[in-house]
């Protein structure tokens, strides 16, 4: 008869999520492609992972001034790592996060190839796990409110809450993290836009889901006030990183907010 052994106690490993910004800007010679590692300075080529971490990518064309969105996909050089061969992402923009099932070997390829772009960019996965980049952020929720302007405010009152804790005066320039959530709002049945100013930005706004265009519409009513959309703070928006913004009413146009920015930093 065999002993039997009491397995030795272990600490769990953390698992990690990760997401990684593309850029792919555009030139007469062809694209160059920025991988860049949400809340790291570290660039994600190679990506270190292990089994169970999970990965996402988010994909933006950077077409001179403009920037856009574009189906792409993504080929993997080992299906067994994320156990699919490929991810197609046909809205572009963000994909869904993959896991990671099994470690195939010490490092292998993977192809992205965005539609209409050639040639792709085929960085690496490093799955010998032995290097982990923290990346547990968790993003903060920011909501930007201003009551309109009257008799005693002529510009209005500007006041911010994050995650959902004490609405405080909104100062100058407020720094906010690549990831972080911005909504804008106003009490009343009063549309509005968020207008973003400055001539030394290549990008319109500091937003993902807004880079074309400086005006953002206030026009959601729901629960006693207008709001924008939920916004995602961009992965180096521009190389300026004061983004100065006013809000105005949209039936009139002389009334006014300060003009107040925000401060973006990738962490």
């Amino acid at each position: 008869m065999h002993p039997l052994r009491s397995a030795k106690s272990a600490t769990p490993r953390q698992v990690n999520q990760y997401v990684v910004f593309v850029n792919v800007t555009l030139h007469d010679y062809g694209p160059t492609y920025t991988y860049l590692l949400y809340n790291s300075s570290a660039p994600p080529d190679p990506l270190r992972v292990n089994v169970g971490d999970q990965v996402a990518w988010y994909v933006r064309v950077i077409d001179g001034p403009a920037q856009r969105v574009q189906p792409y996909q993504i080929t993997f050089g080992n299906a067994s790592l994320f156990g699919t061969a490929s991810l197609s992402v046909p809205a572009g923009g963000f994909s869904p996060f993959l896991h990671v099932v099994s470690l195939p070997g010490a490092r292998s390829k993977y192809t992205l190839s965005v539609a209409g772009i050639s040639p792709p960019s085929d960085p690496e996965v490093q799955v010998d796990g032995d290097t982990v980049i923290s990346t547990d952020r968790v993003p903060i929720t920011y909501v930007v409110n201003w009551t309109a302007p009257d008799g005693t405010h002529p510009q209005g009152v500007l006041t911010y809450t994050a995650d959902g804790g004490n609405s405080v005066p909104f100062p100058s320039s407020l720094p906010v993290i690549a990831g972080d959530f911005v909504t804008f709002q106003s009490p009343g049945a009063q549309p509005f836009n968020v207008v973003f100013v400055g001539s030394d930005h290549t990008v319109a706004s500091p937003f993902v889901e807004s880079p074309n265009s400086n005006i953002i519409p206030g026009q959601t009513y729901s629960g006693g006030v207008e709001s924008t959309i939920k916004l995602t703070v961009a992965v180096n928006p521009d190389v300026s990183t004061s983004f100065p913004f006013y809000l105005v009413l949209q039936n009139n146009d002389s009334a006014v907010s300060a003009t107040v920015a925000l401060s973006v930093s990738n962490g």
